[in-house]
């Protein structure tokens, strides 16, 4: 619900409150939810987003839909994340915002490739 994002929204500023306040030129998503996103965007406005880089008011757009009918793009499009796209997608809009930011990089792969490597490296294998 509305209120719900409201909440999960002032969340999100509360634990950001101690942040560094120096505004980053680029934020960068990572992980399935942004990946998401932009083919849900894609599904949904029969658009092809580039794969590095959306802007932030695309992401909104996606926010501002009616529930049944972005719930039923996000089980269409990446079934798996249908409990966790909204929150997901309240978290990157909300820190965009908070820096104002209005592109966001996406990275191609996640959180789980990305600790994979370094414990690679550490073992000497990369």
């Amino acid at each position: 619900s509305k209120k719900e994002e409201k909440l999960i929204a002032e969340a999100i500023r509360e634990a950001a409150a101690d942040l560094p306040k120096e505004r980053p030129e680029v934020i960068c998503g990572v992980g399935g939810s942004i990946r998401a996103a932009v083919k849900i965007y894609n599904e949904l406005f029969e658009d092809t987003l580039p794969a590095g880089r959306v802007e932030l008011k695309k992401l909104q757009t996606l926010l501002k839909m009616p529930q049944d009918t972005l719930a039923k793009a996000i089980l269409k499009v990446s079934p798996e994340r249908i409990h966790t796209f909204i929150p997901g997608l309240i978290l990157l809009c909300t820190v965009a915002e908070m820096w104002n930011i209005t592109k966001i990089s996406v990275s191609t792969s996640g959180v789980k490739e990305g600790y994979l490597a370094t414990r690679l490296q550490e073992r000497g294998v990369l």
